[in-house]
């Protein structure tokens, strides 16, 4: 049982740490796309 508790935290934790990153990702893509803008 506990093991089983500790590996569905261990992936939700993964899962939460990816949409993060992702989040990051399309949120400085989306930063440097505007600055270009501006620069332009």
């Amino acid at each position: 049982m506990g093991k089983t508790s500790e590996s569905r935290v261990g992936r939700a934790d993964t899962c939460q740490t990816v949409q993060k990153e992702s989040l990051d990702i399309t949120t400085t893509s989306r930063s440097s796309a505007g600055h270009q803008k501006n620069s332009a």
